[in-house]
């Protein structure tokens, strides 16, 4: 093929031109021009229609975003519950047992407070577990709680008649000498020891461990001291012996918790103390069974020196 013969009018020359070399650059710019147009239509495409894959995988996505959005709510109100559950435990510990125990931990509730349903590294797997986790833990809570306070609703009285208290002030006295066989302080032979012996300083009052009315002694009493007994009206009576001086009177009622005497040294024994018993049915029973408003760990060990084969103070 010839090349043609032109005419550059602001050069004022002639110049020639291939006509195939034209023709390839006109096919290139062509090309070129079609695969742009290509890959804009294929990115329409993509963002314009969705494969059959694609829209599953959306789906689920939808469906998981709605998952965490309703198990977010609802574990926020199962966490305002825990909260108030604390509250709740700390009502009964001290209406009840008269300690500061509390159903939570420190640590736990900050656990409960820390727990991010939202941060971008924690996997979707993870997430709905542990938001399942603490819904159960929190509707098990929530479950005991009603159920003790439905029991406690109920049976108000019962308990306020259960010698289920310390007779002392907290943190004033311990616990030196327990139920069953025990060495007399002053016969120094092995006895029967009917109760639990505290050794407190002298003066410090002496509290009614349940409700009951006030009775003259029905067991003897000798070696006693001054003593004070309150029948509980439901089998159980319990006794108060070496005091050095009684507070109430033959058939008064008393609450928990009522000073009834005070701390003294009055008969055969040996140091100021608190002589305590409970019986049940006309029978002697441990009182260390029955020690409710103390501390796990103090009480274990009152249980340890009430296990003691040792010497009695009274």
């Amino acid at each position: 093929m010839s090349d043609h013969l032109h005419f550059d009018i602001e050069k004022f020359e002639y110049y020639t031109e291939n006509p195939r070399k034209r023709k390839i650059i006109t096919w290139i710019l062509i090309l070129l021009t079609s695969i742009a147009f290509g890959f804009i239509f294929f990115l329409l495409f993509i963002l314009l229609f969705k494969t059959p894959k694609q829209k599953e995988l959306s789906h689920k996505i939808d469906l998981y975003d709605e998952v965490i959005r309703q198990s977010s709510s609802q574990f926020e109100l199962y966490r305002k519950k825990l909260k108030e559950l604390k509250h709740y435990d700390q009502w009964i510990s001290e209406q009840i047992f008269e300690d500061t125990m509390t159903g939570l931990t420190a640590n736990e509730e900050k656990e409960i407070n820390n727990i991010d349903l939202t941060h971008p590294d924690i996997l979707l797997k993870n997430k709905l577990q542990e938001i399942d986790k603490n819904i159960q833990r929190a509707k098990t809570l929530i479950s005991i709680e009603k159920t003790i306070m439905k029991y406690l609703a109920e049976h108000d009285k019962f308990i306020e008649h259960l010698p289920i208290r310390v007779p002392l002030p907290e943190k004033k006295y311990t616990l030196v000498s327990g139920f069953g066989k025990r060495i007399h302080p002053i016969f120094k032979i092995l006895k029967q020891h009917n109760g639990i012996d505290f050794s407190v300083r002298a003066g410090t009052p002496v509290f009614a461990s349940a409700a009951g009315t006030v009775i003259p002694p029905p067991i003897n009493t000798i070696g006693y001291g001054n003593v004070v007994c309150i029948d509980h009206e439901n089998g159980y009576m319990t006794l108060y012996a070496q005091l050095l001086e009684t507070k109430v009177k033959p058939y008064t009622k008393v609450r928990p918790n009522d000073v009834i005497g005070l701390v003294g040294n009055s008969g055969i024994s040996y140091g100021p103390h608190l002589h305590y018993e409970i019986w049940y049915k006309g029978k002697p029973v441990d009182p260390i069974d029955f020690l409710l408003n103390v501390h796990p760990k103090m009480y274990f060990q009152m249980y340890k020196n009430a296990k003691q084969l040792n010497q009695s103070l009274s």
